[in-house]
């Protein structure tokens, strides 16, 4: 018990000694009373707190798995319209993503913004397996169409010779082989013009005989027929016409 104390030795009125006293007896604790005091039961509370804490853990895996997964797929979405060939072993999906690449000019599009110089162009080759193009916008022989008019013989030539000459800018490559050649050479006959069609055959056939020293005059010579502006070729790449050579033009060189 408190100890009460005598508030006669104060010097106060006695309304205020009242008014004490009240107060101390609102504060006054009955020590007999402690034992009767009810402490909470730490461990149930603990145990309630881990089980919510794992619940609500095992919540936030289960979204961040579901991110992680939404993620996964929507970075493999768009590597797979630039790489088709990598669902080449599901031939459905393969033939969806191709036909959105054609359709949309993807390849074209990564190469406007850069990307297709970061992002390595994939497809399949002759053995069945997954191999990296240098030159992801390149036509390749067996995607060749024979031209039916003058004006795509000369885009053929054009696409062609882009491939073997330097410019600020170009618009498609044809992989330049023998028979894309021999192909170029037969269109030329599509062309009316008795002068351009001797021109292109003689130039062209250069080309047949492993001679690509003429590619700067010919890509301008057939860019300006086009009505083409932007991308004049100003040198010959001698690094593609060197791979052309050893490729298909070795044995005639010897």
């Amino acid at each position: 018990m408190i100890k009460r104390i005598d508030f006669d030795s104060f010097d106060i009125d006695k309304k205020t000694k009242l008014e004490i006293e009240e107060d101390i007896k609102d504060f006054n604790i009955n020590l007999s009373n402690v034992d009767y005091i009810e402490i909470p039961n730490l461990n149930s509370i603990s145990k309630k707190c881990i089980k919510r804490v794992a619940k609500e853990k095992n919540e936030f895996d289960k979204v961040l798995i579901g991110n992680i997964l939404i993620l996964f797929l929507l970075v493999g979405s768009i590597a797979s319209l630039y790489n088709p060939a990598l669902t080449y072993k599901i031939p459905p999906v393969y033939k969806f993503f191709k036909n959105i690449n054609e359709s949309l000019n993807i390849d074209f599009m990564m190469e406007l913004i850069g990307l297709n110089k970061v992002v390595p162009k994939v497809d399949v080759n002759e053995s069945g397996k997954l191999e990296i193009i240098e030159d992801p916008n390149m036509i390749k022989e067996d995607e060749v169409k024979i031209p039916k008019t003058s004006k795509e013989a000369l885009d053929l030539i054009h696409s062609m010779a882009n491939t073997i000459v330097e410019a600020d800018h170009k618009w498609g490559n044809t992989e330049i082989t023998p028979k894309t050649i021999e192909v170029a050479i037969k269109s030329v006959d599509l062309i009316d013009d008795n002068h351009i069609r001797l021109y292109l055959r003689g130039a062209l056939t250069k080309w047949s005989q492993g001679d690509f020293s003429n590619g700067v005059e010919l890509h301008n010579y057939v860019w300006d027929l086009l009505d083409g502006s932007v991308g004049i070729a100003s040198n010959l790449d001698d690094s593609m016409i060197n791979k052309i050579l050893e490729k298909y033009f070795k044995n005639k060189s010897e």
